[in-house]
């Protein structure tokens, strides 16, 4: 059995998004969203290691594009992403997001 690759503490929420690359473009949902990536529920997925841009709709009016390269596929699940090279704005306003992801599922 692998063990926990993760270097990031995530958040198991799931949003709506969309993904683009060069193998295309979709609708999806989004979860388990830290700092380092994220994984991507879909029915079609970008190839292994391909850039690709996922926009994680957190609210109406609030969405953040990533840069990413994928890391791992599950054929007709999903795929997982490592963020790439984010602008430290961008960083910030996933940080801030993520905290507010926290506290949402820590109040009963």
């Amino acid at each position: 059995m692998q063990g926990e690759r993760r270097k990031q503490p995530r958040v198991a929420k799931r949003v709506e998004g969309k993904w683009r690359g060069a193998s295309g473009a979709m609708r999806c949902t989004v979860g388990d969203i830290s700092m380092a990536g994220c994984y991507v529920h879909g029915m079609s997925s970008p190839a292994h290691d391909e850039a690709t841009i996922v926009t994680i709709e957190f609210a109406p009016g609030n969405a953040i594009s990533l840069p990413a390269r994928v890391v791992y596929t599950d054929r007709g699940m999903g795929f997982a992403v490592r963020f790439d090279n984010l602008p430290e704005v961008v960083r910030e306003h996933l940080a801030n997001l993520l905290e507010e992801f926290k506290e949402e599922t820590a109040t009963p």
